[in-house]
């Protein structure tokens, strides 16, 4: 189950999808730890008892096992979690090449639908380091210079273009959901609500209650972020002697 996009780091895991198991993967035998299918396994038993590094660690060994083998399939299952594993510790530097080997891998195994959820993930991280143009040059275009210029459309090889093509309706409310927060967080007002509505409409029509509510929540930011805005701009006007500004801003 995925896990509501929480603000700034606060409003940024929008998407989710939770740790995954490789296939095969033993279920006893102590000497049957050697595997890397059961190093995954031991790695996800670790996690969800809360021991994200000794994780990290099993699923480390289970990486360099599987590129040793050549199972692109299991080494872009074992980067995914690494990744996620790094950032469920605040490390999003340490996850981002995690999330690009991860990309490339499902490039190349060409699975469009798994490539844009990577694309979103990678750029919630971008998002959470501050990289704002970065993580909105991967979930639909490079923006403009200027919140004045019309929204740029969305590349085909984009997280938004491929949940679209591959009419992946979670992966392209939760790509929306966190290009409107990129937005937001720009200081681009009009194209955030834009992008978070559409966002919101796409997780109605998909019956993502909880894609819902982290759409709601960022909506609720912007018109927080708007108010307060207004707030300075009515203080300011009243310091300048200024009342008629001062009440076209309330």
């Amino acid at each position: 189950m995925g896990l509501p996009f929480l603000k700034h780091r606060h409003i940024l895991l929008f998407f989710v999808l939770g740790v995954f198991l490789a296939v095969g993967v033993p279920q006893q035998g102590v000497t049957q730890l050697a595997t890397p299918a059961a190093q995954v396994q031991q790695g996800v038993d670790q996690y969800e008892a809360g021991d994200f590094q000794a994780a990290i660690a099993s699923w480390q060994t289970a990486l360099a096992a599987y590129q040793e083998s050549g199972n692109q399939l299991n080494q872009a299952i074992a980067a995914e979690n690494i990744a996620r594993a790094y950032r469920r510790v605040g490390n999003d530097a340490e996850a981002l090449p995690y999330w690009q080997q991860t990309a490339a891998l499902y490039a190349q195994l060409q699975r469009p639908a798994k490539l844009g959820r990577m694309l979103t993930e990678k750029a919630q991280t971008y998002t959470s380091l501050g990289q704002y143009s970065q993580a909105a040059g991967l979930l639909c275009a490079v923006a403009s210079d200027g919140p004045g210029h019309d929204q740029p459309p969305c590349r085909a090889d984009s997280a938004i273009g491929l949940a679209r093509q591959e009419g992946d309706g979670l992966g392209e409310a939760a790509a929306l959901g966190s290009l409107g927060e990129v937005y937001r967080l720009q200081g681009r007002s009009e194209w955030a609500e834009a992008t978070l509505s559409q966002s919101l409409e796409k997780a109605r029509a998909t019956n993502q209650g909880t894609y819902q509510a982290a759409a709601n929540m960022s909506l609720g930011s912007l018109h927080l972020q708007r108010a307060r805005a207004s707030d300075r701009r009515a203080a300011g006007a009243l310091q300048r002697g200024d009342d008629a500004a001062a009440l076209r801003q309330q």
